[in-house]
C-alpha cells in the first residue's frame, strides 16, 4: 500500500507548480503590460504624438520606476506634451544624470522662479556648463533671477556674458531692453530696443512688437505707429503688423511683454524655441516653448509657436485646439484662424474650414488672404469651379496688382486650367509673369501646358530651360523639360531629364508615366510597362487612368513621322 506521506511528497511539486501558475500569469501580464506601454510610447514618440507618448511612458515607468533610461524618455515626453508638473516629479533624479542634467536643471529653475524663489533658481542655473543652448539660457536665467531679487545691476551684468557669443546680439539687446523697461529705466531701454530693431525691415517681428509696446506705453504712440509702418513696408501682407498698427491707431496700448522675472525667463525660452524652429529642431523647440507657457500661461505668441510646431509634426487636432485659444483681441488672431483652417483641411474637415474662411472674408472685406486660402482649399479638393470663384473674389479686393500678388494669379491659373478654361488660365499665367518675370513655377506650369498641348514648343523650351536653371533639383520642373524634349522628338535628352526627374520625385504618377512613354519610344518595352504600372499604383488623376491602362494593353501608337 502506498504511504500517504509518500504520496504527499510526490504531489508537492505538482501542487507548488499549480499554485505558482496564477502568480506567473500575473507577472507575465504585468511584464506584457509594461512592455506594451513602453513600445506604444516609443511608437507615439516616433510619430511625434508626444501627448500619447507621455501617457504610455508614465504607465511603463509606474511598473519599472528604477529604469533610468525610461525615466529620461518619460521626462522628455512630459515636457513636449506640456505636462510640466509630471516632468518635475522626475527632474531631481534626472539632474544627477549627466545626459539629462541640463534640461532638468532648467525645469527645476523655472519651477523655483514660478514660486518666487529667485535665489533658488539662480543657485540651480549657476551649476550649468556654458555649452550648447546654455550659452543663452544660463546668462539669461541668471539675469532674470537677479531682476526678481531686485538686483538690476546684477541682471545687466549677467546678460553681458552674451556679448562675446556669435549670433546672440539680438537676444542680448532685446533682454537688456526688457530688463531696463521692466525696471523703469526708459532711456536705457530705448537705447537697447533701438539697437535691437536696427533698420526695422530685417528685425525679428518679436523685437518690433516689444519696441512698439514700449513706445506706446511711454507716450510715443506716433513713433510706435511709424515703426509698424516701416515694418509693413517690407512685409505688407503681415496681418500681425496690420492688426498691431490698427489697435495703436484706435488708442489701445499693447501689454508689456515681460513685467516680471518669470515673464522674462518665458520670453527667453520662447526666443530660443523660435530660433530652434527655424533650424528645424522641432522637439527641443517644442520643449522650450512648453516651458515658456508654464512660466507665462496663455501668452498668445507662445501658444502660436506651440501650435505651429504641432502642425509641423502633423498633430493637427492639437494644433487647432491651441490656435483656437488665441483670443480675438490678439494681434495674432487673424493668422491663427488662417492656420486653424489649414489644419482643419488636413483633418478632412473641409466644410468647417470653408465656413471659418468665409466668416473671416466677411469680417475683413479689405483683406483678400482668407479668400486665397479658401480657393486653395477647394483646389486641393479638386472643386475647381469653386476655387476659381474664391480666387476671383480675392482678386476683386486688390485695387492694384503688384509683384507680391503673382501667386494669386498663378493658383487661379492652375484652377482655370484644371477646370478646362485654358484661355483664362493662360492669361493668368502671363499676367503672373508680367508681375514677376522668370518666376520658375509659373514658367514651368505655362510652358509644360504649352508642350502638352503642342503649342509654342520652342518658346516653351526656352522657358523651361530658365526654370530648370533656377530649380535644378525640382522634380516637376525637370520632368517638364524632359517632356518638352519628348514632344520635340529628342528622345536622348528626354530620357536624360525624365530619369533624373523620377530620381528626384519617385512617387509622382505623371513623371513615371512620362518616363514610360520615353522608354517605349526607345524600344525598352518591358521598362515602359513597369513605369506605367508604377504610375497606375501612385493614384494618378482620374482622367489619366484609362489612358495608362490602354498603354499597358496596347503600348504607344507609332510615332508620327
Amino acid at each position: 500500500m502506498t504511504s500517504p506521506l509518500r504520496f504527499a511528497r510526490r504531489a508537492l511539486p505538482v501542487l507548488l507548480i499549480a499554485a505558482a501558475l496564477p502568480f506567473a500569469a500575473a507577472a507575465q501580464d504585468a511584464f506584457s503590460s509594461r512592455l506594451g506601454a513602453y513600445l506604444a510610447g516609443r511608437i507615439a514618440a516616433a510619430e511625434r504624438d508626444m501627448g500619447a507618448a507621455s501617457r504610455y511612458y508614465a504607465h511603463a515607468l509606474e511598473a519599472d520606476p528604477a529604469n533610468a533610461e525610461l525615466r529620461g524618455q518619460a521626462f522628455q515626453a512630459h515636457l513636449a506634451a506640456g505636462r510640466i508638473d509630471e516632468a518635475l516629479k522626475l527632474a531631481e533624479a534626472l539632474r544627477r544624470d549627466a545626459e539629462s542634467s541640463n534640461i532638468a536643471t532648467i525645469v527645476l529653475a523655472a519651477a523655483a522662479a514660478k514660486k518666487g524663489d529667485f535665489a533658488g533658481a539662480r543657485r540651480l542655473v549657476q551649476a550649468l556648463p556654458e555649452t550648447g543652448a546654455n550659452r543663452l539660457l544660463k546668462p539669461g536665467f541668471l539675469a532674470w533671477a537677479a531682476f526678481g531679487l531686485n538686483d538690476h545691476a546684477g541682471a545687466a551684468e549677467a546678460l553681458r556674458a552674451l556679448a562675446g557669443v556669435e549670433g546672440l546680439r539680438v537676444f542680448l539687446e532685446l533682454h537688456m531692453a526688457l530688463i531696463h523697461d521692466a525696471a523703469g529705466r526708459t532711456a536705457e531701454a530705448d537705447r537697447f530696443y533701438g539697437s535691437a530693431v536696427g533698420g526695422v525691415d530685417a528685425a525679428p517681428l518679436r523685437v518690433v512688437q516689444a519696441y512698439a509696446s514700449f513706445l506706446a506705453r511711454n507716450g510715443r504712440r506716433a513713433d510706435a505707429i511709424a515703426l509698424w509702418d516701416k515694418y509693413r513696408a517690407s512685409s505688407p501682407d503681415s496681418s500681425v503688423a496690420e492688426n498691431a498698427r490698427q489697435r495703436l491707431a484706435e488708442g489701445k496700448t499693447p501689454a508689456r511683454i515681460a513685467a516680471k522675472a518669470p515673464d522674462g525667463m518665458a520670453e527667453l525660452l520662447l526666443n530660443l524655441a523660435g530660433a530652434l524652429q527655424q533650424d528645424s529642431a522641432s522637439l527641443p523647440a517644442l520643449i522650450y516653448s512648453r516651458l515658456a507657457d508654464y512660466l507665462r500661461p496663455d501668452d498668445a505668441d507662445t501658444l502660436n509657436l506651440i501650435a505651429g510646431l504641432l502642425e509641423s509634426d502633423d498633430q493637427n487636432e492639437d494644433a487647432v485646439a491651441l490656435y483656437r485659444r488665441i483670443p480675438r483681441d490678439s494681434d495674432l488672431s487673424w493668422s491663427a484662424r488662417r492656420a486653424a483652417a489649414a489644419n482643419l483641411a488636413q483633418l478632412k474637415k473641409v466644410d468647417e474650414a470653408a465656413r471659418l474662411l468665409e466668416d473671416m472674408a466677411g469680417e475683413r472685406r479689405d483683406r483678400w488672404d482668407a479668400l486665397l486660402l479658401l480657393g486653395n482649399l477647394w483646389r486641393s479638393e479638386k472643386q475647381y469651379a469653386k476655387a476659381v470663384e474664391a480666387y476671383d473674389r480675392a482678386a476683386a479686393r486688390i485695387p492694384k496688382l503688384e509683384e507680391r500678388h503673382w501667386n494669386l494669379l498663378y493658383v487661379r491659373g492652375i484652377a482655370n486650367e484644371r477646370a478646362k478654361n485654358w484661355p483664362r488660365a493662360e492669361a493668368d499665367f502671363k499676367k503672373a509673369l508680367e508681375l514677376k518675370p522668370n518666376e520658375p513655377y509659373v514658367l514651368n506650369y505655362l510652358a509644360y501646358t504649352w508642350v502638352d498641348r503642342g503649342e509654342h514648343l520652342e518658346e516653351a523650351k526656352r522657358m523651361l530651360d530658365e526654370a530648370v536653371r533656377q530649380k535644378p533639383e525640382d522634380g516637376a520642373i525637370v520632368d517638364s523639360v524632359g517632356w518638352a524634349y519628348f514632344r520635340l522628338g529628342n528622345m536622348e535628352k528626354a530620357l536624360e531629364y525624365l530619369e533624373k526627374a523620377v530620381e528626384l520625385t519617385p512617387e509622382d504618377p505623371a513623371i513615371n508615366d512620362h518616363l514610360g512613354d520615353v522608354y517605349w519610344r526607345v524600344g525598352r518595352r518591358a521598362e515602359a510597362r513597369f513605369q506605367w504600372s508604377r504610375a497606375l499604383s501612385l493614384n494618378p488623376e482620374p482622367e489619366d487612368v484609362p489612358k495608362i491602362k490602354e498603354k499597358l494593353e496596347k503600348g504607344l501608337p507609332a510615332a508620327k513621322p
